[in-house]
């Protein structure tokens, strides 16, 4: 009888794994991030900006601060005159939302989320700023007078790098791609932390 039993078990054990690998192959899979598609459009972005760098008057190496400020916003004119017919969801397309919207809400659900949920609050100028809002438009400048809020580590490690002259930054529940020099909103997404 214990012969027997062995055979069966193991016949049983076998058949058990195979259904489990079957309805594996059944499950829906996990999206993985467009990043190609990301890395194209960021790619597109940055072409028009490095033509709109040639358009701005150059800045000297040793520039005061106001030539600064003016070589900044000649930039970013240059750039919005690039950009006239940009519009929210040329760089963060419908799949790229979709993704960022998980990996924020993975990140910042539950007590370990805490500290990055709590992290997207520091330097929001929604939380932190005064009562005039951030207007959430492609191309905008950015107030300067505005705090940039931190994107937690643990974010930020899941998302795609970006060109060190771009960066992901929170504005209330919104998240912007914020061109650092220019000062401009290049896109926006509404409503990806709860």
């Amino acid at each position: 009888m214990v012969k027997l039993m062995i055979p069966l078990f193991t016949i049983a054990a076998c058949l058990a794994g195979a259904a489990l690998a079957a309805a594996a192959d059944t499950l829906p899979k996990a999206d993985p991030f467009p990043k190609k598609e990301l890395d194209d459009h960021i790619a597109a972005y940055m072409k028009v900006r490095k033509q709109a760098i040639k358009a701005a008057p150059p800045l000297k190496p040793k520039a005061e601060p106001e030539a600064i400020e003016a070589h900044k916003l000649a930039l970013a004119q240059a750039i919005r005159d690039a950009r006239k017919e940009a519009k929210q969801g040329d760089v963060f397309t419908p799949a790229i939302q979709a993704s960022i919207t998980r990996i924020v809400a993975s990140e910042t659900k539950g007590k370990s989320g805490a500290p990055a949920k709590a992290a997207t609050k520091q330097g929001n100028p929604a939380i932190e700023g005064p009562a005039k809002p951030v207007v959430l438009k492609v191309n905008q400048p950015y107030p300067k007078d505005e705090p940039l809020s931190t994107v937690p580590p643990s974010i930020l490690l899941r998302l795609p790098e970006l060109p060190k002259e771009l960066s992901f930054r929170f504005v209330g529940r919104h998240l912007i791609l914020h061109d650092e020099t220019a000062g401009i909103i290049v896109d926006f997404m509404l409503n990806v932390t709860k």
